[in-house]
């Protein structure tokens, strides 16, 4: 059995080789062989200096390939294009994996027969954590299932988008990449410079019946600089979240009219009382309450969808 652990990467040659080098580290049981792809996405190729000198130290096999013009569907399209084993990793070029992380994914898929298994992401805070979440919640990408637990598309609040993410997913190739071949590319270049794209491949493979489990023992660790934890960043992001998940959503909707309506009553209701809560912490002067008004820029990106969100390459 084989796999490939795709890296792809943006500007950040130095962060790389964190995230290379863990990649690389991989214990893996006899049967299953693994090698490493670094997708460089930057215009001027700037990690394939230091990804040669790497490939040349002991570790998995490691290869590079320069994809520049940026646009992370491109990138991640590459590393389809590239993938003749049976399992696809992805990480990103800020996050760093423990030496079980790709073993433990591709048991919970064996084990389950899954075709996307998804792990955790936690946060790394070089500067500590943020004043208006301490804890690092609303920055976690964790759900508290147990192994192997199958999740989808539609789940409740708690869930809510904790688990939905290409970085620290594992895909089946024969069910997830070949259908694609010959066809729309699996991550939509539209997409790739604003975000969503991930979000958008994982609704079309579920359309397709394709199976999703979560996998309890495999974390990234994800650094997060500081400039990325002021809340007019995060809110910024979380009303951009908030603008592709309803574009997406009405993008596949069988009836535009009728998901633009029930999109629409949704949020509204939505808004008003993740606002008043908001509100209410802020009077009380509640620590969370900054926490709070990102849950109110996702909601309000849901209703005013129609304005073209910003890039984030």
């Amino acid at each position: 059995m084989r796999a490939l652990v795709a890296i792809t990467t943006y500007n950040r040659p130095a962060m790389l080789l964190d995230a290379v080098r863990s990649a690389r580290a991989q214990v893996l049981p006899d049967g299953i062989a693994a090698r490493v792809l670094v997708v460089d996405n930057s215009r001027d190729a700037n990690a394939r200096d230091a990804v040669l000198v790497e490939a040349a130290r002991t570790g998995l096999p490691l290869h590079y390939l320069s994809i520049p013009e940026p646009n992370i569907s491109l990138a991640r399209n590459a590393a389809l294009a590239a993938c003749d084993d049976d399992w696809l990793a992805f990480m990103d070029d800020d996050q760093v994996a423990s030496t079980t992380w790709l073993a433990n994914l591709i048991a919970t898929g064996e084990r389950t027969g899954a075709d996307v298994v998804f792990g955790a992401v936690l946060p790394i805070f070089p500067a500590g954590p943020p004043s208006w979440d301490p804890t690092g919640r609303s920055l976690t990408r964790d759900i508290a299932l147990p192994d192997g637990s199958p999740i989808g598309l539609d789940h409740d609040a708690r869930l809510s988008g904790l688990w939905i993410g290409t970085n620290g997913c594992l895909l089946r190739s024969a069910t997830t990449i070949a259908p694609h071949a010959g066809a729309a590319p699996a991550f939509n270049p539209a997409l790739g410079r604003t975000g969503g794209e991930d979000y958008d491949f994982f609704v079309r493979l579920h359309a397709a019946g394709r199976r999703f489990v979560w996998c309890a023992d495999a974390p990234l660790r994800e650094v997060i600089p500081a400039e990325r934890l002021t809340t007019a960043y995060r809110r910024a992001r979380s009303f951009r979240a908030g603008q592709l998940y309803a574009r997406i959503t009405l993008e596949h909707a069988r009836s535009r009219v009728i998901a633009t309506a029930e999109l629409a009553a949704r949020a509204a209701v939505q808004l008003v009382l993740v606002s008043g809560l908001w509100g209410l912490g802020r009077l009380r002067g509640s620590p969370d309450a900054d926490r709070r008004s990102l849950k109110v820029a996702e909601v309000a990106g849901k209703l005013f969808w129609g304005g073209r969100p910003s890039d984030h390459v």
